[in-house]
């Protein structure tokens, strides 16, 4: 799924109230840190992700993250990654519908 502009700024504007609810340490993508990332995008939709400040590139390392948890990059601000996936289960986020040139 690929976010449209308006969509993006809908979502950002969301992650600013949001604290970082999870932490992608030194040891980078471990088995439990996905398992939790993975839970908190099921149940939430929209997460911001506190990244190490030794992962190296942030954007980088964000975009890593988003392919493996299959979801979206919406923002990296500083050390905060914000990624959205919608939910099968538990639709949280109603996200603005995506204009005719959009879809084009």
């Amino acid at each position: 799924m690929d976010l449209t502009g308006k969509q993006r700024r809908q979502l950002r504007a969301l992650a600013a109230k949001l604290e970082p609810q999870a932490f992608l340490g030194q040891k980078g993508f471990t088995e439990n840190v996905l398992a939790e990332i993975n839970d908190l995008l099921e149940k939430n939709e929209l997460i911001k992700v506190k990244l190490s400040k030794t992962a190296g590139n942030r954007k980088e390392v964000a975009e890593k993250l988003a392919q493996r948890m299959s979801c979206e990059l919406v923002q990296v601000n500083g050390y905060n990654a914000v990624i959205y996936r919608k939910s099968l289960t538990n639709n949280v986020i109603k996200l603005v519908k995506a204009a005719k040139s959009d879809e084009d």
